[in-house]
């Protein structure tokens, strides 16, 4: 079973969460029988191990504009937050960013997003991306929201300016956000976008910051999740 809300029981031999909770056993004490193998943790992202691959922890954080922000919210970005965070983009009028803003093949927004970013210097939207460790690898900055693209980002360092864009992931925004390892900026639907870009520049303009939170996500995930739940499903009895 792969679960990530811990809201109903399961009967399962094992059980898969891989979101970052303090406690996640206690989640599901009262939720599977006592022989349910559990793997819980970033440690079991399921994310493409391509991640792992292109990993590059001496990679120096730089400390001097141009800046690379990459802006990805999924493909259910109903709430506008890739519109938002575009409006904040605007407001800080640099020409040392360079913005690759992945919308999804299926935002409902997309015709909103493509139209806040016509003559937006520096701004590059993309509806699909089959290559998105090319995009992240060089980034500094990523904004974006919970689900599996956080561990992806982890795996590669990039500093997370996050947003919720769903109930479901507020839990677990907050939980890596009291541990420090992204800058959470709470609901998107309710951020002022002059509020999102001081957050933005804030982050960018502190590279020991930036730096603290590479090293912290880089040694959260490894990207080599799949390997480690492909291997207890083979040693499972």
């Amino acid at each position: 079973v792969i679960d990530d809300l811990a809201d109903t029981p399961h009967v399962a031999d094992l059980l898969l969460d891989q979101n970052f909770f303090p406690d996640p056993a206690r989640r599901y004490a009262k939720r599977v029988p006592r022989m349910t193998r559990t793997l819980f943790g970033p440690a079991y992202a399921l994310i493409d191990p391509a991640f792992a691959a292109a990993r590059r922890p001496d990679r120096p954080v730089r400390a001097a504009p141009p800046y690379r922000i990459v802006v990805s919210f999924g493909g259910g970005d109903d709430r506008g937050a890739a519109v938002k965070t575009l409006a904040a983009l605007a407001r800080l009028r640099r020409a040392d960013l360079s913005v690759a803003l992945v919308a999804g093949g299926a935002n409902p927004r997309r015709d909103e997003i493509v139209a806040a970013a016509k003559g937006m210097e520096g701004v590059a939207v993309f509806d699909a991306v089959d290559d998105m460790v090319s995009l992240l690898a060089d980034a500094d900055l990523a904004v974006g929201a919970g689900g599996v693209s956080t561990w992806e980002r982890f795996c590669l360092g990039v500093p997370t300016l996050a947003l919720t864009i769903a109930p479901v992931q507020k839990p677990h925004l907050r939980a890596l956000a009291a541990e420090e390892f992204l800058q959470w900026e709470g609901e998107a639907a309710q951020i002022a976008p002059a509020a999102l870009a001081d957050a933005i520049v804030d982050l960018l303009d502190d590279a020991p910051a930036r730096r603290r939170l590479r090293e912290r996500t880089m040694g959260l995930v490894d990207g080599e999740g799949a390997r480690r739940v492909a291997r207890a499903l083979l040693d499972a009895p």
